[in-house]
């Protein structure tokens, strides 16, 4: 496994993270696969989610990738100017 300054994660002194753009494409790839596995998983996938955890676990588990899916995809795509 890599280290943080291995990968471009850095501290900012008021406490947020910096991280290198593709660092940060790869975590969006990741969490929007994971969101996908949960929302188009079989039966069992929910099954046993449902049965260590509660009913509605898969549900907010989705609805939580989905949002920082959106957090992070907003953070790395460049502002785009509004024409008059």
């Amino acid at each position: 496994m890599n280290s943080p300054t291995e990968i471009g994660l850095t501290t900012a002194s008021n406490g947020s993270v910096l991280m290198l753009g593709d660092y940060a494409v790869d975590l969006l790839d990741l969490v929007e696969l994971l969101a996908n596995i949960l929302r188009y998983g079989g039966y069992d996938l929910r099954e046993d989610i449902t049965d260590r955890y509660t009913a509605r676990t898969v549900d907010l588990l989705v609805a939580e990738l989905d949002t920082h899916a959106s957090l992070l995809r907003r953070a790395i795509t460049p502002a785009r100017k509004e024409t008059p």
